[in-house]
């Protein structure tokens, strides 16, 4: 029987393997067009670090987790950042309540419209409903071919399945294979205002 992973909640003490493991996954120049690597760093120290509790909360930041997989000696291989849209918060909030304005050294307009592009699809096909928004799936280089990704996309959707909600991502197009198989379907009846596709999992009855 294969192994299967084990998903932990992050702590604290994981946002430098959790920064280790974002910026080994997400190194391409399509990503470094949006995020320079020297003021990126600081930038998504300060995000992260704001998601684990480390810094203060953005002003109406919704609730999240952070589901993450370890090693034998206990690092951070593999992370996936989760949010709760609950009833009350009548749809998901724009991305200036979960990220940071633009660092020094980056631009604001193209980072505007990053989280701009794939915020509109999500709103064209969740409105106001509650669901889950599993916003980032990632796996260190070292750690790929291990049924990662798979563990955690299966710990999200439990998640969901436990709030009766729909869970709702971004996906790149060489990952949908991936997440239909976890039961997530293309929403081809929206217009796709970024370079992603919006996947949808319903909830389930």
């Amino acid at each position: 029987m294969a192994h299967i992973p084990t998903v932990e909640l992050a702590t604290r003490n994981d946002l430098p393997d959790i920064l280790d493991v974002y910026f080994d996954a997400f190194s391409g120049p399509s990503f470094t067009s949006i995020f320079p690597v020297e003021p990126s760093f600081d930038y998504h120290k300060r995000a992260w670090g704001t998601f684990l509790g480390v810094y203060e909360r953005i002003p109406g930041m919704q609730d999240c987790k952070i589901f993450v997989i370890r090693d034998t000696d206990g690092k951070v291989k593999s992370a996936a950042l989760v949010w709760i849209i609950k009833p009350e918060d009548r749809g998901f909030k724009s991305w200036q309540h979960r990220w940071p304005d633009a660092f020094p050294g980056m631009n604001g307009d193209t980072l505007r419209a990053f989280y701009e592009g794939m915020g509109s699809q999500h709103h064209a096909v969740m409105a106001d409903k509650e669901h889950i928004y599993l916003e980032i799936i990632m796996t260190h280089s070292s750690a790929r071919k291990q049924g990662h990704a798979s563990a955690l996309l299966a710990k999200t959707t439990a998640l969901a399945d436990e709030l009766g909600y729909a869970t709702y991502l971004d996906a790149d197009e060489g990952a949908m294979g991936l997440y239909t198989k976890h039961g997530f379907a293309y929403r081809d009846d929206v217009e796709r205002t970024s370079a992603m596709f919006p996947m949808v999992r319903d909830k389930q009855t």
